[in-house]
């Protein structure tokens, strides 16, 4: 099997064969290949191997070039997960190939997240743990699966008047990004710049591929999600809310609207996205919504095929960078934010 490199966003017929693919997610399509590199820059180079003119594999990949973080192949940034497109006997010759190509490149290393390849990388970098929520059954069968917090928080939302919509214009896309900053900072971190969600916008909402849930209440909007979906499945992608507002509950009945609205969509399945299992709070929040608990590995390689071990994180570096984020203004946050993510995908 040959080795080809394509670009999705050139390619017209990309996401007719993704679509085809079991385990294609939005990662996978042109759509977020488009966002990644009008707001960051980064070059698409999609490995496909080909057998007899016939595609047998892919993965998706950018390469991350920074002065500060180095060069790798990284399949994708700011992915939750983009396992590689192929069956299991097919996808140890396609990372050996990706390793290759990188090597030729100049990367120090190769990461990829998702998939079943271990025979030589028998030790993940680092392991996430991903919720999914299947939609096919009643909607009444749905909501009795729920957390018995969940449907009363759900309910004390709907009786203080929180009214949710499920939208895609831009000024919806602002209105998400005010409350982002602020949670972001809450968080430790800057927040990604404003040109990824209007990039998201333009190239995910508008295609059909994804909305923006809100809640509003008193006039103000005080919650919101972002969620993609391709194919048969929609993920949660990004979630805010003001604090001032939290005992009104309107986290639970933006999830909850939303999930309903995937199922009104004719969607099979919805994702929560990526949780550090370390995450105790996030865990027992995804955990309150009837949804699958999967592992997924995240791998690193050097481009010579040794594996980069484990990654244990820096948590007392990061209670103490926290700590000190929080006090930063939000507009130097957003400038650090604009400077920094580039180098981190």
């Amino acid at each position: 099997m040959e080795l080809s490199i394509v670009n999705p966003i050139e390619e017209s017929s990309w996401d007719d064969w993704v679509l085809k693919q079991p385990g294609a997610t939005i990662f996978h399509s042109s759509s977020w290949a488009q966002v990644l590199n009008e707001t960051y820059g980064y070059q698409p180079l999609y490995a496909v191997l080909e057998s007899s003119s016939q595609r047998a594999a892919a993965l998706p990949l950018m390469e991350v070039s920074s002065g500060f973080t180095g060069t790798r192949g990284v399949s994708l940034p700011f992915a939750d997960f983009c396992p590689p497109l192929s069956t299991d006997d097919v996808e140890r010759t396609l990372v050996e190939r990706c390793l290759d190509y990188g090597r030729k490149r100049g990367w120090n290393y190769f990461e990829w997240r998702g998939g079943s390849f271990s025979d030589a990388h028998p030790v993940p970098w680092t392991t996430y743990l991903v919720h999914r929520l299947r939609l096919e059954a009643p909607e009444e069968k749905l909501w009795g699966r729920l957390r018995a917090s969940n449907r009363r928080n759900i309910r004390r939302a709907r009786a203080r008047e929180v009214e949710i919509a499920h939208l895609g214009d831009d000024r919806s896309v602002e209105d998400y990004y005010v409350l982002h900053c602020k949670t972001r900072r809450k968080h430790g971190l800057p927040p990604q710049p404003i040109r990824l969600f209007t990039n998201i916008q333009k190239y995910i909402f508008d295609r059909g591929r994804g909305f923006v849930t809100l809640a509003r209440c008193e006039g103000r909007v005080v919650a919101g999600a972002i969620f993609f979906h391709f194919g048969d499945e929609a993920v949660y992608k990004f979630g805010a809310s003001d604090l001032a507002f939290s005992r009104r509950r309107p986290n639970n009945l933006v999830l909850w609207d939303a999930i309903r609205h995937c199922r009104n969509l004719q969607l099979a399945c919805v994702s929560f996205g990526r949780t550090n299992p370390k995450n105790a709070g996030l865990l027992q929040f995804k955990r309150g919504w009837g949804a699958e608990e999967q592992n997924v590995s995240y791998f690193r390689a050097a481009v010579d095929g040794r594996s980069l071990g484990i990654h244990r994180g820096h948590s007392a570096l990061g209670v103490f960078t926290k700590k000190i984020v929080q006090r930063i203004p939000l507009a130097i946050l957003r400038v650090a934010g604009e400077l920094s993510y580039r180098h981190m995908g």
